[in-house]
């Protein structure tokens, strides 16, 4: 037999063995004990917990099965009753980058009630659809990406004394991840809500459509898994919570920062509010929150936006009218220091009372908070805008810890009140309460400054000693003069 004849004789053989059923199920299997131990790195159930998650082989992947029913029935022995769960299936198909490509289709219909001292707390949770795809990363420790998308969800819940009904007509989120380096990574999830219709009791919220997006930096997801995983074997072994937590100190103090920066950005369309007394719809809500520096003194910037209020005819005319049409905020929150506090508490409370310090202790956390004492809040605008006026202020204020009241310096201008003033006094004869708007909205005119661009404007100052003042004349109330 020559060279040549011999090579191709190898290759066949190879080929036929590697492609043989037998060795490409025991490929399988090997793949599907990997995928299970990087399972169980995750979470390290034992004893009856054990086996939970188990993985098995098919025909285009690996099947993931989280054994909820039995979980259920466990949970029976801290007063949990529930029925209608069934295991829940996620489909794993290997990449060649090593990654993961994870879906999962199911329904969910769940009933039962949890035993509480105060009387049972009866529950159901429904989705007709949960549908979800992700790509995870080779360990299974994060998502890359990820999309999920529920439809039609109902959740209630009763006690003897609260009950609450949510419903959604449908529910999408998204999420990414990047920047991934020595257990941190940078996550970015939306979400979008349709048809969101709450109630509880007598008060009830509707939205056609409410969206988010949070971008949270530097996340120390590895940190929080690695903690829960300590936690979750100690707690295995019957270990109360607050021994657990003392054992584990240092790994949850050193859990802050959880983020360098928390960026959160939102609107919601159409909301309805409905109280016993009163019903108030919004058009539309935006906001914009970024947490700056969370590793140092943070800042909060906050800005805000409510449109087209609606009052949904509930009030006289004359004081529909005086409803802002928009409201306007923004404005930022200084001087706080999250992760010195954080690590101080957690370093010095003790666990079988969590909430309970003493005065050294609250003293030291709030000097560790607010390291200089002090809280700058700076407004760059707070506007109201209405047919019958346009009111627009900004300034700062000061709080001292330990004073009663802010160091206050805002400025209030307007391009005129005659609109307001004119509404006052044409409904006064019905509306005697008006009349006495108008004398003071009049007086207001009267000794307002006037800006160079002919708009009107009041300086208010609050002082250290808390005297007020406005455009320099003292109206301190002669009870708090000091």
């Amino acid at each position: 037999m020559n060279c040549r004849l011999m090579l191709l004789s190898t290759v066949a053989f190879l080929a036929a063995v590697s492609l043989s059923p037998s060795h490409a199920q025991s490929t399988k299997s090997v793949t599907a004990a990997s995928i299970q131990t990087k399972i169980n790195a995750i979470f390290p159930f034992k004893g009856e917990l054990l086996g939970l998650f188990h993985t098995m082989p098919v025909d285009n992947g690996f099947d993931v099965v989280f054994d909820t029913p039995r979980l259920l029935e466990l949970l029976r022995g801290i007063g949990l009753r529930a029925e209608g769960a069934t295991p829940l299936t996620s489909r794993l198909e290997p990449l060649p980058d090593g990654s993961f490509k994870i879906e999962q289709e199911e329904t969910l219909s769940i009933k039962g009630n949890i035993a509480k001292p105060q009387g049972p707390l009866s529950f159901y949770a429904r989705i007709d659809s949960l549908k979800s795809s992700a790509i995870a990363e080779p360990e299974l420790r994060y998502l890359k990406t990820a999309e999920s998308e529920m439809t039609n969800l109902v959740v209630d819940l009763q006690t003897p004394t609260k009950s609450s009904h949510r419903t959604a007509d449908k529910w999408t989120i998204t999420q990414s991840t990047s920047n991934v380096e020595n257990g941190r990574l940078d996550l970015v999830s939306t979400s979008v809500e349709l048809g969101r219709r709450d109630k509880e009791n007598l008060e009830s919220m509707d939205v056609d459509r409410i969206e988010s997006t949070t971008t949270i930096k530097s996340l120390p997801y590895r940190a929080i898994q690695d903690l829960f995983a300590a936690w979750l074997k100690q707690a295995q072994d019957g270990k109360p919570p607050a021994a657990i937590a003392g054992s584990l100190r240092e790994e949850i103090r050193m859990l802050m920062p959880v983020a360098t920066q928390i960026d959160m950005q939102g609107r919601a369309e159409n909301t309805r509010l409905g109280q016993p007394e009163f019903n108030f719809g919004i058009g539309s809500i935006d906001y914009d929150v970024v947490w700056k520096d969370l590793t140092r003194l943070s800042n909060l910037d906050i800005k805000l936006k409510l449109e087209d209020t609606d009052t949904a005819g509930q009030l006289q005319p004359s004081y529909a009218a005086l409803i802002p049409d928009t409201i306007t905020v923004d404005m930022s929150v200084g001087g706080i220091n999250v992760q010195n506090a954080w690590r101080y508490y957690f370093s010095t409370v003790d666990f079988a009372t969590p909430f309970l310090l003493n005065t050294y202790q609250r003293n030291r956390a709030t000097s560790y908070l607010v390291p200089n004492d002090v809280i700058p809040v700076k407004v760059e605008e707070l506007k109201f805008n209405s047919e019958l006026y346009s009111v627009r202020m900004f300034g700062n204020a000061t709080y001292r810890i330990g004073d009663s009241l802010p160091k206050l310096e805002l400025r209030v201008i307007t391009p005129s009140l005659d609109p307001l003033i004119t509404h006052f006094q044409k409904h006064a004869k019905v509306n005697p309460q008006l009349g006495e708007a108008a004398f003071f909205a009049l007086m207001a005119k009267g000794f307002a400054g006037k800006a160079g661009n002919g708009w009107i404007y009041w300086d208010l100052a609050i002082a250290e000693d808390g005297r007020l003042t406005v455009n320099g004349h003292d109206f301190t109330p002669p009870r708090t003069r000091p």
